[in-house]
């Protein structure tokens, strides 16, 4: 059984994972909140899905595209494809530091049917490929546990 509301953390926890840029004192409605939120649950059951689209958003999320597209600029500011795109490469990241997967296998689990692209659109938005941030990740572990062990 499901409680009818959301722990109000989600909507820091959204704004913190995917958009830093974004202010954390931004107020949503409730309305917007759980749109939101279906919203993330949808690409996050679906990201390996390459076909993860505006357009599956719509089918699933039952809005016009136009509806879609503007309560996205205006609750998130971002494009739906770049949405999509962020979530991917968070996963990604989790993946890469967390698992022992190979490239290849991090992109098909994140919706990349190319392993070239998925590096390239994964170094656009961390500045590294995904060998460099595993490879810097598991340096930054190394040293942790050097400190606290």
């Amino acid at each position: 059984m499901q409680s009818a509301q959301k722990p109000t953390g989600d909507k820091e926890v959204i704004c913190r994972l995917f958009f830093t840029s974004l202010t954390e004192n931004i107020n949503y409605t409730p309305a917007d909140e759980q749109f939101i939120i279906k919203l993330n649950n949808i690409i996050k059951e679906n990201l390996d899905n390459s076909d993860l689209d505006a357009q599956f958003l719509v089918d699933k999320l039952c809005i016009s595209r136009t509806s879609l597209f503007n309560k996205m600029n205006s609750l998130l500011g971002v494009p739906v494809a770049k949405y999509i795109r962020r979530m991917r490469i968070e996963a990604a990241k989790n993946l890469l530091v967390n698992t022992d997967k190979q490239i290849n296998n991090v992109a098909l689990c994140t919706g990349f049917a190319e392993s070239q692209y998925f590096s390239t659109v994964f170094k656009q938005e961390t500045g590294m490929t995904p060998t460099q941030y595993k490879q810097e990740q598991a340096k930054k572990r190394r040293i942790e546990n050097k400190v606290n062990p």
